[in-house]
């Protein structure tokens, strides 16, 4: 484990191009480079790094010299304050480390405001090592866990949203080598979302272990779990199709287990017996680093990682809000038949991305402010809102249509392809949806959300007023 520390702080610090030696010892590591914020983001964002001090190094051959270069460098950090001395001490020496607190302290104590060995004001810090010892004042505190690559391989299903790349942090922490598995519903727009966030997390984290992500289409499950397909328990049977998809993916690579961002009662398909069933409809171990955290500690810890997506276009499961189920048993679970052959097929057309080649493919194409106001002051766009009938009750932009998704397609064949199109949904993943299959039919199509929609109705009628 140590070997691979060395290794990944090695790799840690070269893709932040800082020139460094690094070498281990005794329990210690050491990484020699300049002084500067990047190197310390490096180091402190190194899975197995507890904490790290920026030392000075000197040598010395007698208890006197060491205490005289002691003073020397400590003396102005400790001027006027309460202070403390903590010394640490390996090899053979003429003097134990309480001789050096003690002395030292007398040394410091007239420019100080007195020693304080409970709450000091600051803390010097001095670790001996033979004939050589390290001056430090400050520590900070890294990531703890365990090097990348001491543990096994395993798949992260990944949604674009808040949930699952913190899911797959706590796995990469306890040294796990994690690829990154996607199923895209409105592709190129929550794929673009999440290459992205992708990138992020294995850019700043995955030190240790080249990932990779997997982005597979995941238009025929849509079809099947829609009002017309065959699935009855769609919700449910959805999340299956994905633990299958990943299973099969998963024994492609060698995988050892799936890591999931599920968190009990979070979401309907997220119930203590939903997860008991679906965890038996597949036969790799689940991993659910998040299975206990409420909603706000899971978005607190994420936004502190920056693992919060760009976008957040919702779960897969505002698809089927109209009819959720919260307590399926294992026998209507396995009542809805997903084909081995289609799940095959999927995986085998999946495409790839690592962190150094996954540039983002175009803007989000989401309709913002600006884009609104550019297409509906041409008086040529139409606005359509994909909400269910009670919210297009309560609130809708002015002028829009309420249009499912399953009625999208037919509705607008009767338009021209060149007509702008605007689709938004309450949080923007079905609205994304509906885009990406007019654009495949050569419309020209946007989406946003609800809110963007109600703000820039607002914006306007201000305006106007």
């Amino acid at each position: 484990m140590e070997k691979l520390l060395v290794r990944n702080l090695s790799l840690s610090l070269k893709a932040a191009a800082i020139p460094a030696k690094t070498a281990r010892m005794n329990g210690r590591f050491f990484v020699e480079c300049e002084r500067c914020e990047a190197a310390e983001s490096a180091i402190l964002t190194t899975f197995g790094v507890k904490s790290i001090s920026w030392v000075e190094d000197v040598s010395f051959d007698s208890l006197e010299e060491l205490l005289q270069r002691s003073y020397a460098y400590f003396n102005d950090y400790v001027r006027g304050k309460r202070f403390a001395i903590r010394v640490r001490r390996l090899g053979t020496h003429s003097f134990r480390s309480r001789d050096v607190e003690i002395q030292l302290g007398n040394m410091l104590n007239p420019i100080s405001a007195g020693v304080d060995l409970s709450s000091p004001d600051t803390v010097v810090s001095i670790e001996i090592r033979n004939s050589r010892a390290y001056f430090y004042m400050d520590t900070l505190h890294g990531p703890g866990g365990l090097p990348i690559g001491s543990q096994g391989r395993m798949l992260s299903l990944i949604s674009g949203g808040i949930d699952s790349p913190l899911a797959a942090w706590y796995l990469m922490k306890r040294g796990v080598m994690v690829d990154f598995l996607f199923v895209s519903l409105a592709d190129p727009f929550d794929t673009d979302i999440t290459v992205d966030q992708y990138r992020r997390l294995v850019a700043v984290w995955g030190h240790g272990y080249a990932s990779r992500l997997f982005v597979v289409d995941g238009t025929p499950l849509i079809e099947m779990a829609g009002p017309d397909g065959e699935w009855k328990y769609s919700n449910v049977t959805f999340k299956k199709a994905l633990y299958r998809i990943g299973e099969q993916l998963a024994m492609r690579l060698g995988s050892m287990g799936l890591i999931t961002g599920e968190s009990i009662g979070q979401v309907s398909s997220q119930t203590t017996e939903n997860l008991f069933a679906l965890s038996t409809s597949v036969r790799i171990p689940i991993y659910r680093p998040l299975i206990g955290m409420d909603k706000d500690d899971i978005v607190a810890e994420a936004r502190m990682k920056d693992l919060l997506p760009a976008r957040n276009l919702g779960e897969f499961c505002s698809f089927f809000a109209d009819r959720p189920i919260t307590r399926i048993s294992r026998e209507e679970l396995e009542s809805d038949v997903i084909s081995n052959d289609l799940v095959e097929s999927m995986v085998s057309a999946a495409r790839t991305f690592n962190k150094d080649d996954a540039e983002i493919s175009e803007p989000f194409a989401d309709a913002g402010i600006e884009d609104l106001g550019k297409e509906l002051k041409s008086g040529d766009a139409m606005v359509i809102d994909m909400r269910s009938d009670e919210k297009y009750r309560e609130w809708h932009y002015p002028g829009s249509i309420n249009v499912r998704l399953g009625e999208l397609e037919s509705y607008v064949s009767k338009l021209e392809r060149s007509r702008a199109l605007i689709l938004y949904c309450s949080k923007g993943l079905i609205s994304a949806r509906g885009a990406s299959l007019l654009r495949r039919k050569g419309y020209r199509a946007m989406f946003s959300d609800a809110d963007h929609v109600r703000a820039f109705a607002e914006k306007t009628s201000q305006f106007d007023k």
